[in-house]
């Protein structure tokens, strides 16, 4: 993560799935993000309230809980 900001591979790897699952949710506007040259980009803070409103993670808990250290 650079600045605050998960390229779609870190995406990918933290949620378990594929990364061209992770660019297509980007690609198709699913997941908030900028793209930035070839590559999109997609801030922590967006990150977190996505995966709060699509359910992606357990009631009350919060991505920086059960990111690796």
């Amino acid at each position: 993560m650079k600045k605050g900001f998960y390229t779609c591979e870190e995406i990918a790897e933290l949620m378990s799935i594929k990364i061209s699952t992770a660019r297509t949710y980007c690609k198709t506007g699913k997941m908030p993000c900028v793209k930035v040259g070839r590559s999109y980009r997609v801030s922590v803070a967006d990150f977190n309230e996505w995966l709060e409103a699509e359910k992606k993670l357990p009631p009350g808990r919060r991505l920086r809980n059960i990111l690796p250290s």
